[in-house]
């Protein structure tokens, strides 16, 4: 089983090389379901090398194993993994096809994407994809009308942030600021449809998206049938209040003194360690920079943060964007 290489964020100031990345990966998906082990598409539930990373995860979560060991054992002793994939699906889809199953769960709902299997549901998900979520993400015009536009696609995550061209300032803070709608999506069952709103920081692309519940103004479900386009259109009504909202809240953090403003460099690190879930070095850097911003308000150690999560992978940095505001 292949890994998959580091997802990162990239910029484009067109919304059509978004869509054109949608679309490749769209060529490729070919969804099934699986209600018998007669079924012709079994022996590829069987091929550790037919799954993606976080497929091989969502095939351990449906079925009951633990993935690590299966890939592991699967290097050296490929047959008897195969067994145990065998003996797993076996009693599992055996359950799940049972009339008196309570769940009433009647099959495997398998996607494929690049030819691997990305992910394994059951018919009770609602199929909503990502080309369906550019079709109608460009018909907002607010978006559309975004100064940049940064993503990270792949079939497990749809994650793009719409920074907006109004220019918003802070006092002491030399850097504009702008509205960031942060727009996240997942074809495999890793999260729900989702739009938040965060600052951008231009001298630096720091991205803070706020952990507070009012600021996610969608969350949606993948299941049932839904109005996706006048989800997005109510949703961005208030843009203006929003904005507002997000500019007193980077205010009072410029004039708040940080959790760690008054602890020693060690106490510091412990605190950031704790809160952020992030080790000593990670700490430390952030510590390091935390001065470098000023070292001693909310906002400082929010960018410090926020800077800091520029050097780990897209669902680390998103986890730690969120935090930030909160922890500082």
């Amino acid at each position: 089983m292949a890994r998959e290489l580091k997802k990162v964020l990239r910029k484009t100031e067109n919304f059509a090389a978004i869509k054109g990345k949608v679309a490749a990966i769209m060529n490729t998906e070919n969804s099934y379901y699986v209600s018998s082990m007669n079924s012709v598409k079994r022996r590829h539930l069987l091929d550790l090398d037919k799954y993606s990373t976080y497929g091989l995860s969502s095939a351990g979560a449906k079925i009951g194993f633990p993935p690590q060991f299966i890939e592991r054992y699967g290097e050296k002793h490929p047959e008897g993994a195969k067994k145990i994939l065998t003996d797993l699906y076996g009693d599992t889809i055996a359950k799940m096809t049972d009339e008196k199953n309570t769940r009433g769960a009647k099959k495997l709902f398998v996607r494929d994407f690049y030819d691997k299997h990305y992910a394994l549901l059951t018919d009770r998900y609602a199929v909503f994809d990502d080309n369906e979520i550019v079709d109608f993400l460009q018909q907002n015009e607010y978006l559309m009308n975004a100064e940049e536009f940064w993503y990270s696609i792949s079939p497990e995550r749809f994650h793009v942030r719409f920074i907006s061209k109004n220019k918003l300032y802070v006092d002491g803070d030399p850097s504009p600021l702008s509205m960031c709608v942060f727009v996240d999506n997942s074809m495999c069952g890793m999260s729900a449809f989702r739009i938040r709103f965060g600052i951008y920081r231009w001298a630096c692309t720091n991205g803070m998206i706020s952990g507070l519940k009012e600021f996610e103004i969608v969350r949606e479900m993948h299941k049932g049938k839904k109005e996706y386009v006048e989800i997005v259109a109510k949703a961005l009504e208030d843009v203006p209040k929003y904005e507002q909202m997000l500019l007193n809240m980077v205010k009072k953090a410029s004039t708040t003194e940080a959790s760690i403003y008054n602890l020693d460099n060690e106490k510091a690190k412990v605190y950031l360690q704790k809160k952020l879930s992030v080790g000593r070095e990670a700490a430390d850097k952030i510590l390091t920079s935390f001065k470098l911003y000023g070292g001693k308000s909310k906002w400082d150690l929010t960018n410090a943060i926020t800077d800091y999560a520029h050097n780990v992978n897209l669902d680390d940095r998103i986890n730690l964007e969120t935090k930030a505001l909160m922890v500082a």
